[in-house]
């Protein structure tokens, strides 16, 4: 996700329509890393929560 956010910033530099599109991925990267700190988060909840076997 973070190689196609570089690719696709430099090729929108290089062509000058880079505000709508830095916005629109800068909010994607952002909800993905959201969406992996919560998940991370809830998995470690999970392991602390499991009865040692």
């Amino acid at each position: 996700m973070i190689e196609k956010f570089i690719g696709k910033l430099q090729l929108e530099l290089e062509q000058g329509n880079a505000l709508e599109e830095i916005e629109s991925l800068l909010g994607d990267l952002l909800e993905e890393i959201k969406i992996n700190y919560l998940n991370r988060s809830t998995n470690d909840s999970i392991k602390k929560l499991k009865p040692a076997a």
